[in-house]
């Protein structure tokens, strides 16, 4: 079942409430069939892996019915994440050289992932859910890395892939939720996750646990997730246990931050918070956020994600926090205050009747402004609808002069701003208007039939994608917008 299908065949909403949304949500897993192998694949692993009876050849015969699996287990054992000094050839090896319940642990992570390439790939808040879930799981192997405690390493990779994994399958199957649930978090200025839950009246353990328990996942990690939600003083269990729920919490935080695009200042405050409430050092915690970019790079590559990317600041982290961060840069709740400012604006403007271009005008300073894009530029249709001319832009000036800009309308074209007309939405792919801008967005100016023009805006340098967060912020400048042509028809 594709996104595609499941947002026409299945009509859920956040009104519908937390229980209603779970139920059709096992529902979905239940009629996609794929997802449940894919755990089902899971626990013989781990079965075949806890058995004293199990021989080294059935665990390597289920790696290798696994399509491309084989493969990807060499590329690990191989890699610096394990810095072998003699290549390993065969899976059989493989096994042999890390033991049977850790590439099991291991193996199982890659499993669950592959399902997700393709609705990734299409970028937006089902890839930022992913990528949360990656740097979650790659966090927390790293956090239990040298652990005393036999496998926990790689029992963090897996415990790392569960935590997200009610928010996954929610914004997978069902992405008009979250996607709804992202706008109302712009509006308040915290985590979609967060929105998600409090909207759907349910806590994110009750969301995980729905999933978990749906898909038969090992007792195990629900005991390591059920304790992982609890304060760190009324954590009770085994010293492994204790050991990935806590280190759980921490790559949970962690991961919200470097998932949703926030800012430099926000991570150092989650580190700082992590510091507090838990056995990690600064230290530590900031020289596992410096090797985060090379080992993220990696597993994506090995899960064919390389689309996905860190934020810049990630990028030798450890010589820019020992700086003191850039003091100049803007704070994630300043920005978001004034996006709401010029939100409330526009919505002032169009129960006024103002003429759309004072509305066009204001939704140019919020993405220039509040939203960060250099360059702004506003073409509108000709009479005819062959073409879109330029009018005016903001921000950086375009490498052309504005009013000599003609652009042909062709809605089958790759160019963003045709995609955007066509689409009656706004679009972040295809072909820019400018070689050096990246990333950029296309805003119709109006849907369909009244649609006058595209707002264009871009970065100039720039080597971070467009986060989610701001996607959901445009998405309703659109809406604003639409509502303003209609206003005027």
């Amino acid at each position: 079942m594709s996104i595609q299908q499941s947002s026409q065949n299945s009509k859920v909403s956040l009104e519908d409430g937390g229980e209603k949304i779970l139920e059709k949500l096992r529902q979905a897993l239940r009629a996609d069939g794929d997802f449940p192998v894919r755990a089902k694949v899971v626990s013989e692993l781990r079965n075949l892996a806890n058995s004293p009876n199990t021989k080294i050849d059935q665990i390597s015969d289920l790696i290798l019915r696994e399509p491309s699996l084989g493969t990807r287990v060499l590329h690990l054992v191989n890699s610096a994440y394990y810095a072998r000094a003699v290549p390993i050839l065969t899976v059989r090896q493989s096994v042999m050289q890390l033991g049977m319940r850790s590439l099991s642990e291991l193996c199982s992570g890659f499993v669950l992932m592959q399902k997700f390439v393709p609705a990734a790939q299409r970028g937006g808040i089902f890839a930022a859910s992913v990528k949360r879930t990656i740097i979650t799981a790659l966090l927390c192997n790293r956090l239990t890395h040298r652990s005393e405690q036999e496998g926990v390493s790689e029992k963090g990779y897996l415990a790392g892939t569960f935590l997200n994994l009610g928010y996954l399958l929610l914004a997978y199957y069902f992405p008009q939720v979250y996607e709804a649930a992202a706008k109302r978090a712009l509006a308040r200025g915290y985590s979609t996750t967060r929105s998600v839950t409090e909207v759907l009246g349910i806590s994110a353990a009750e969301l995980t646990f729905s999933i978990v328990d749906a898909l038969g996942i090992p007792e195990m990690y629900r005991t390591v997730l059920e304790e992982c939600h609890k304060p760190r003083d009324q954590r009770r269990g085994n010293a492994t246990v204790l050991e990935l729920s806590e280190a759980l919490w921490v790559s949970g935080r962690l991961g919200d931050v470097l998932a949703e695009g926030k800012l430099y200042k926000e991570l150092e405050a989650v580190i700082q918070e992590c510091k507090a409430n838990s056995r990690y050092s600064e230290e530590l915690l900031v020289d596992i956020v410096d090797q985060l970019p090379e080992m993220f790079d990696k597993q994506c590559e090995l899960i064919e994600m390389s689309f996905l990317k860190l934020p810049e600041f990630c990028k030798n982290f450890k010589v820019r926090f020992a700086a003191g961060g850039d003091s100049a840069e803007m704070t994630t709740s300043e920005a978001q205050q004034l996006y709401n400012r010029y939100i409330e604006e526009i919505k002032t403007a169009i129960d006024d009747q103002d003429p759309l271009s004072s509305v066009i005008t204001l939704a140019m300073e919020a993405l220039q402004k509040a939203l960060k894009f250099d360059r702004v530029v506003l073409l509108y249709a000709d009479s005819d609808f062959n073409y879109l001319l330029g009018r005016m832009s903001i921000g950086l000036p375009p490498p052309e002069d504005v009013r000599s800009m003609k652009r042909p309308i062709d809605l089958e074209s790759s160019r963003v701003e045709c995609h955007a007309l066509a689409q009656g939405a706004a679009d972040f792919y295809g072909d820019g208007l400018f070689s050096d801008g990246w990333p950029f967005a296309a805003l119709p100016i109006g849907i369909g039939e009244n649609a006058k023009g595209v707002i264009y805006a871009d970065r100039v340098g720039s080597e971070e994608p467009l986060d989610p967060v701001s996607q959901a912020g445009i998405a309703l400048l659109v809406e604003l917008l639409d509502r303003s042509v209609q206003s005027w028809e």
